[in-house]
């Protein structure tokens, strides 16, 4: 009885512990997903509490992700600008580069789909027609360069018959097998110089102005002007185009506002002096009045006219009519031209005279066969920049009354 007792009791102890075990268990698992439940539930009002601060923190975070956007752009073109003034690079430059990208596109994408491949035929003929571009204007300058060849050694050749052939001569500036001959036809005894015969149309030995001083350069031509005898000098010409303005920008290039300033000045001005598209150049740089790759500003045509002693006033009434007027009183005009026959910028050039048969007659400094032409008056005003300023885009010159 006494071991019966003690196995029942046992029993009961064993079966009592294991019931308390599973509800110990039971009661773990509830507590566990209360607390899960409760974790829930909190989470969820704090999300909701929070919800206004995680919206404004997006639009923050989008506002900072925009700062950044732009800041890279900024420090790209810092880059580009930086890389441009250590090595300037043309429009010549551009073409070779996208005529380089263009072909490595179209190698790629021959591996490609059928759209590639389309892709690729619409850049390659997108550089071709830029590649084409240039091309054209390569071919007018070198037309350019060969003209001015002949003009030259036209030039040449009639001095050389002025010395009847003897070089020798020529560069002594004396005639020893004629010395009357070039007496008679270049009563100045100083540099061989033309001038367009406006009857005949030969370019004739001319006699020099008192207030034109001579520069050597590659033309030796006098243009006629409303105005007198006017030297033609061209940015390009060999004695200043290699010239560096601001030391980094070549005068054959960027150097029409310094050439046209040099021209008027050089041959109209009661100064003394002679005056040469350097000259003028190196003043504009000193004076704040030409911006690198950029070219002259425009105030360059009445501030530096005025320096070397010319009058200067704005056109407003930019009529045919009046600018005829101007003409044929006394003044010559400077224009600022836009896109068009002259330029795809901006170009200055002088409207010298008006022609007999209505035209005008021009000193283009960038191309002399320009001044071998008259044109068409209304198409001149048509063409003028819109966008200018200092009394753009055209100025009347005169000369100042001599004291």
């Amino acid at each position: 009885m006494a071991e019966a007792a003690e196995n029942g009791w046992n029993g009961l102890t064993m079966q009592s512990e294991s019931e308390l075990l599973q509800s110990a268990q039971k009661t773990d698992k509830t507590a566990r997903t209360f607390v899960r439940e409760e974790k829930k539930r909190l989470r969820a009002e704090e999300e909701k509490e929070l919800s206004p601060y995680m919206e404004t923190t997006k639009e923050e975070r989008a506002f900072l992700r925009a700062i950044r956007a732009g800041i890279a752009v900024s420090a790209a073109t810092a880059t580009l600008c930086t890389v441009y003034l250590i090595h300037p690079f043309t429009p010549q430059d551009i073409v070779n580069s996208s005529a380089q990208f263009g072909s490595v596109i179209e190698t790629g994408v021959l591996t490609s789909g059928h759209a590639a491949v389309k892709t690729a035929k619409v850049i390659s003929s997108a550089t071709e027609h830029a590649a084409s571009e240039v091309q054209k204007q390569i071919e007018a300058s070198r037309a350019k360069k060969a003209a001015d060849a002949a003009l030259k050694e036209q030039m040449m050749q009639k001095t050389l018959d002025l010395y009847n052939g003897d070089s020798a001569a020529l560069a002594n500036g004396k005639d020893a097998a004629n010395p009357e001959k070039v007496e008679e036809e270049n009563t100045n005894q100083g540099p061989v110089i033309y001038e367009k015969n406006p009857e005949t149309g030969e370019m004739e030995v001319a006699d020099i102005p008192d207030t034109l001083h001579y520069i050597e350069n590659d033309y030796n031509v006098l243009l006629t002007t409303s105005i007198g005898p006017m030297l033609y000098m061209n940015q390009a010409d060999s004695h200043w185009g290699d010239y560096k303005i601001g030391g980094m920008d070549n005068m054959s290039h960027y150097g029409c506002g310094p050439t046209t300033v040099a021209m008027i000045a050089n041959s109209f001005s009661h100064g003394g002096v002679a005056v040469t598209p350097q000259d003028v150049a190196e003043w504009a740089w000193e004076n704040k009045l030409y911006q690198l790759h950029g070219g002259s500003f425009h105030s360059l045509i009445p501030e530096g006219l005025a320096h070397y002693g010319m009058q200067v006033e704005s056109v407003t009434d930019r009529s045919a009519k009046n600018v005829r007027a101007l003409l044929d009183d006394g003044h010559i005009l400077v224009a600022l031209m836009g896109k068009g026959q002259f330029s795809d910028s901006g170009h200055f050039v002088v409207l010298a005279e008006n022609a007999p048969n209505g035209g005008v007659m021009l000193a283009d400094p960038f191309n002399f066969t320009n001044c071998e032409k008259t044109w068409d008056l209304k198409d001149i005003l048509t063409e003028l920049k819109t966008a200018s300023d200092a009394g753009g885009p055209l100025w009347a010159v005169s000369q100042m009354p001599q004291q």
